[in-house]
């Protein structure tokens, strides 16, 4: 088989890692591998929007010693070789039709404008991306995207390629060649990293946030499991393992609370509803199946929770701002942060707060949830946890309302915790799941191998060379 390996971006040592890991499985198949890269064909990327050449270059750096560790053969192409000067006219004028670059945006079948908001969001942690410094970096990683995607395609064909396989999907770069490879009915393997000690999951044409296809990997797992007593066991200490500060397959939010903290304000005598919100920026360009179904943006939910409860004195509603948000100035959490001290019976903690999480789910008579994985923890500690927009944990783990007018409703209703073992699905294989790695690993620490050689460690002279380059902001 003809293999594809398309990967534009290898600053983080888990990027090429994983990239190492699926060329050298394809050569070991006797496969033949291709492998399309950036290699400073662009200035600028989703990853690097203000063409920072201390970025280029450990992004090249990192691929090409890491491709030393290769056993075997392997075609290179970089993208500038073959882009053709019809693409750039195709690209050009497609782009000079179109004023502002709009995340439903699309070229022929290629979804650009959800691509180029889901990089550019993860950059900028902003969804709201109409200024004049915006829009002229969404119109050109566009333009990038549509050579991608037109190059892609002609390079499937002349190159016979009979399988796509690349990292994660759904950044501009990445869901350009995605599409292209799709629209040429190519076997496709989504990879991602996954749990510490060298695992990966494999997505086949899915995206890794794709709710359905994950959720059926996850039954798969749970159910094909011989000892249902150890998975029980394995399930249960993830949750315990998540509460004592430990991870597995994220990094812990929880480390810097003090335990059995509450706010200052807490009046135990009300009922209390503990609503934990998201970033919204993560789930702001991945797709329709997480547009919320009840709000606009979690925002105006919020702010839909608060006006029913701000006259409901004998309750309290507690407001758990993430932490990941610490730090975080834009405009669309401004009216959480004016929520503070604004009504009695309404509290807001900010990211930095030191209160503790799990000890506000303790306290909770029920838990609000966006798309937080604190719901998922909140359902297997016993509390009925209702779901205000879309997530990943949807069968039978949290309360889906009907409509809007239904969350007041499961606000009112006396709910009962849903049973455990719908949590410990999850718990299971966030432990235990994944597929193991034959020649990648990642440490707890964040140090990256391949073949037992650290990615991760830079020479001396070449971090003096790229600091340099940070330094003094030399553009490419």
């Amino acid at each position: 088989m003809n293999i594809l390996i398309f990967s534009t971006f290898h600053l983080p040592p888990l990027f090429i890692g994983l990239n190492l890991e699926l060329i050298q499985r394809n050569i070991d198949l006797g496969n033949t591998v291709y492998l399309v890269d950036c290699n400073s064909s662009f200035s600028e990327c989703g990853f690097n929007t203000t063409k920072l050449k201390y970025m280029c270059e450990i992004c090249k750096y990192r691929e090409n010693e890491g491709l030393k560790h290769i056993d075997g053969n392997i075609k290179r192409f970089s993208l500038n070789k073959i882009i053709t000067v019809q693409d750039r006219e195709v690209a050009k004028d497609f782009i000079s039709e179109i004023v502002t670059i709009k995340k439903d945006l699309r070229y022929m079948d290629f979804e650009v404008g959800e691509a180029v908001f889901s990089s550019y969001i993860s950059k900028t942690r902003n969804s709201e991306l109409v200024s004049d410094t915006d829009q002229p970096i969404l119109k050109k990683l566009t333009f990038n995207s549509i050579l991608i995607y037109e190059s892609i395609k002609r390079f499937i064909d002349e190159y016979n390629i009979d399988e796509l396989a690349l990292f994660n999907g759904r950044w501009d770069y990445y869901r350009a060649a995605l599409t292209a490879a799709r629209e040429k009915n190519l076997n496709i393997e989504v990879f991602e990293n996954y749990r510490v000690g060298g695992y990966m999951e494999l997505f086949g044409d899915n995206l890794p946030h794709g709710i359905k296809n994950k959720n059926d990997i996850i039954e798969e797992f749970w159910n094909s499991a011989t000892d249902v007593v150890e998975r029980q066991n394995l399930a249960d200490s993830f949750f315990h393992n998540k509460r004592s500060g430990d991870f597995t397959i994220s990094k812990s939010f929880t480390e810097k609370q003090l335990k059995g903290k509450l706010p200052a304000s807490f009046d135990k005598n009300k009922r209390t509803f503990v609503l934990f919100n998201s970033s919204d920026d993560e789930f702001a360009a991945v797709g329709k199946e997480y547009d919320n179904p009840y709000f606009s943006d979690q925002t105006s939910g919020i702010l839909f929770i608060v006006d029913y409860f701000k006259n409901k004195t004998d309750c309290q509603l507690i407001i758990r701002m993430h932490p990941n948000l610490q730090g975080l100035k834009r405009p669309y959490l401004d009216p959480l942060y004016n929520l503070k001290n604004l009504f009695d019976n309404i509290h807001l903690v900010k990211p930095e707060d030191d209160i503790d999480t799990y000890n506000l789910v303790d306290v909770a008579e029920k838990v609000l949830v966006f798309n937080s994985t604190i719901g998922l923890e909140a359902s297997f500690w016993g509390k009925p946890v209702i779901l205000l927009g879309k997530s990943l944990y949807v069968n039978n783990v949290v309360y889906i309302p009907k409509d809007k007018a239904d969350i007041l409703q499961l606000f009112e209703s006396n709910l009962t915790p849903l049973h455990k073992d719908n949590a410990r699905k999850y718990g299971y294989y966030f432990t235990k799941g994944g597929v193991k790695t034959k020649y990648y690993n990642n440490k707890k620490n964040g140090d990256i191998f391949f073949k037992n050689s650290s990615l991760t460690n830079l020479p001396i002279w070449f971090k003096v060379y790229y600091k340099t380059l940070k330094l003094f902001k030399v553009k490419n």
